[in-house]
């Protein structure tokens, strides 16, 4: 099964709207030649689309999930050894076991894989999974609209001390509105809580995963609220003071927030911004949101989804899903001293194409992602790049 010539998503309107505008043009962005290589290519038999990034695990090995392909072509759960080797760790069947694992996975010290299905479950409405060498597979949770933690999970959960994991759903929660929910789950007790339910005037419909730092929970709402394209928000761990932050832009939030030293969070909007084309913003420890840097969706790259990673150097390093060279997308380094962003690589389709997820970097420094689009089989990429 191959896509040919790598066609922009057709789920995604607001890329496609990007693509639209993008045409070949030159722009002022710096570009750097830097070591890129793709590590791996789907051939949708073991998994294609990998729509979610990877999560680094023991013995620097990644961890990753497809949306699609597979033996039951609902997608896989993967892992690729810091050798090459890859191994499908589990296909996804559809019904009671899940399907469609469209937002990454998270690894904890104990080699536990965690992560979310979008769809299936007694519900039909997505699930919470695990995966560890000793036990293989478990579905640890089948979502429900009310009452059952909310519909569509679109993000792996974080982990808190106790056995507990704090996700999202798109969508459920309050009947009338439909508009997703912060979770708890807890390992032990093997149940989960709705913390909260969004509402379409604070906002609405989280697709990113959350982020914790000193008991508060940080993350984003991609619609409603006062501008309409979601915002910002906190949240303590018992599910209390939500609190959204005033933003003056009306690009999309779809991406989660990365900390830094200094109490404060970086993010993109996949809109917005001067040119439309996204921007990275930051919000400092009081809650105040700047935004920084305005994509021209050109050699920068453009409509920008994945979250953000601050660097172990200081950079701030992502990806767009549009624009770069060959309009297939960027990965980009940014610098908060300068306001002055890099792109490291620009994809051009044979080497992954529209990379709608942010990177990871293991202890050398190296950086790590996927494409849910291109390679030579059409089916998605690994890949790594070194600054």
């Amino acid at each position: 099964m191959q896509h040919a010539p790598w066609p922009v998503p057709a789920s995604s309107p607001r890329l496609r709207a990007l693509a639209a505008a993008l045409v070949l043009a030159c722009t002022a962005a710096r570009v750097e030649a830097v070591e890129f290589k793709v590590v791996h290519e789907f051939d949708f038999t073991q998994g294609g689309q990998p729509s979610g990034g990877v999560a680094i695990g023991p013995h620097r090995s990644l961890y990753g999930a497809t949306l699609l392909g597979g033996s039951d072509r609902m997608g896989v759960l993967f892992m690729l050894s810091h050798a090459g080797g890859f191994r499908v760790l589990h296909d996804f069947h559809g019904g009671a076991d899940g399907a469609y694992s469209n937002g990454g996975v998270m690894v904890d010290a104990q080699s536990n894989v965690f992560g979310t299905t979008s769809d299936g479950g007694a519900a039909g409405v997505g699930t919470l999974f695990q995966w560890n060498p000793h036990e293989g597979y478990r579905r640890l949770f089948a979502m429900s609209p009310v009452g059952g933690g909310g519909a569509h999970p679109r993000a792996a959960p974080v982990e808190a001390p106790g056995g507990l994991l704090y996700g999202t759903t798109l969508a459920g929660g309050d009947a009338a509105c439909n508009c997703g929910t912060v979770y708890r789950y807890d390992t032990g007790a093997q149940a989960l809580q709705t913390l909260h339910a969004f509402d379409a005037e604070h906002g609405s419909t989280p697709v990113a995963p959350l982020a914790l730092v000193d008991g508060t929970l940080y993350g984003t709402l991609s619609d409603g609220g006062p501008l309409g394209g979601g915002s910002p928000f906190t949240l303590g761990i018992d599910g209390s003071a939500f609190n959204p932050i005033a933003t003056p832009d009306r690009g999309a939030f779809t991406s989660g927030l990365a900390p830094d030293a200094a109490g404060g969070w970086w993010g993109v909007t996949e809109g917005g911004g001067t040119y439309g084309a996204g921007a990275i913003y930051r919000i400092d420890a009081a809650g105040v949101y700047t935004s920084v840097y305005a994509f021209q969706g050109k050699d920068d790259g453009g409509g920008p989804t994945g979250t953000l990673l601050v660097g172990r150097d200081g950079f701030i390093y992502g990806t767009a899903q549009g624009g770069g060279r060959h309009v297939r997308g960027t990965v980009f380094r940014f610098d908060p001293a300068t306001g002055t962003l890099l792109t490291l690589h620009a994809f051009n389709g044979l080497d992954g194409a529209y990379p709608a997820a942010g990177v990871v970097q293991d202890d050398e420094g190296a950086l790590y992602g996927t494409t849910p689009y291109g390679g030579k089989l059409g089916e998605g990429t690994v890949f790594r790049v070194r600054p």
